[in-house]
């Protein structure tokens, strides 16, 4: 079998790229309607704003409420690729991500309203895809707790990872400046203490295997 011409390669990849270019403009003015309206955001919409036709939003995503998942979903992944970058420490990752998380209060509160949109309309498969991220995430931060020293047998990594997480989430909601009016800045940095005060000092200590 003779192998494809140069051009027909060419023009395969050219098209693979823009269509990654397309996706990522809808995704990005879907992001900005949201954001900046309190209208109904309609694919309509978000087709005007991409400036092309309703028809080109459907051969990317089924619905405007696969766009808003997807949307959610980048974001757990940027998570997850702080958690995964094995160059760093144990330490250094969660450092990282709770830098990632907390320094990103907005963002936290338009996933918050954008997964419930999900649930409101019964968004199943998009909301148990979600589930999947955000329990692969919650597994990923015990094993990290784990090798940082952060567990003993009284503090299971799960039992850690929750603790994390509830604190995580405690300020997002609640919001620093209510937590602490006159030193909002030292809430977020309490966490990160609270985690190198947990450190388990002793010499010899049997890693947990998740």
């Amino acid at each position: 079998m003779n192998p494809l011409p140069s051009f027909t390669l060419e023009s395969n990849q050219r098209k693979k790229r823009e269509f990654i270019r397309r996706e990522i403009e809808i995704l990005e003015a879907t992001e900005r309607l949201l954001k900046t309206t309190d209208d109904n955001v309609t694919v309509d919409r978000i087709a005007a704003e991409v400036g092309i036709g309703k028809g080109t939003i459907y051969k990317h995503f089924k619905t405007k409420h696969e766009i808003v998942a997807r949307l959610v979903e980048l974001v757990l992944l940027a998570r997850w690729d702080i958690l995964a970058a094995s160059e760093r420490t144990p330490m250094d990752r969660l450092q990282g991500y709770l830098k990632f998380r907390l320094g990103q209060p907005e963002q936290e509160r338009y996933l918050r309203l954008w997964h419930q949109s999900l649930v409101d309309y019964q968004q199943r498969e998009s909301i148990e895809l979600l589930a999947k991220r955000t329990e692969q995430e919650r597994f990923r931060l015990a094993e990290l707790l784990d090798q940082a020293g952060c567990t003993s047998e009284s503090r299971s990594p799960l039992t850690m990872a929750g603790l994390l997480l509830a604190m995580v989430q405690g300020i997002l909601i609640e919001g620093a400046s209510q937590l602490h009016p006159d030193m909002p800045e030292s809430i977020n940095g309490g966490v990160g203490q609270w985690l190198l005060d947990s450190v388990n000092r002793h010499s010899t200590r049997r890693v947990t295997v998740l």
